[in-house]
């Protein structure tokens, strides 16, 4: 304690400060996220590198939609599935 004061706001709490935006780099897959929304069920789309398969895969899980991924000649196929809490049980009842 220096002259009577008590120096102990270290950290300062500030209320009601809005968050600012995000400034983060942009996705290099903004075309291919795209046309994942374009997409039906049952519709097949071809990527040609495994990032990109990667990505479009994980970009349908997180919809919630089921994926079915194949290698080909030009790279990869990736099919929109039925969503995955609309499945149907198997012979085998799951």
């Amino acid at each position: 304690m220096e002259d009577g004061k008590e120096n102990s706001a270290k950290y300062t709490v500030v209320k009601n400060m809005p968050v600012p935006p995000r400034q983060g780099r942009k996705s290099k897959y903004i075309e291919l996220n795209g046309m994942l929304g374009q997409m039906d069920i049952g519709d097949m789309i071809e990527v040609r590198t495994e990032p990109e398969r990667v990505n479009a895969a994980i970009r349908l899980r997180e919809a919630g939609f089921g994926v079915a991924c194949r290698k080909c000649p030009n790279g990869w196929r990736i099919w929109k599935l039925e969503p995955q809490w609309k499945k149907k049980a198997n012979k085998h009842g799951y």
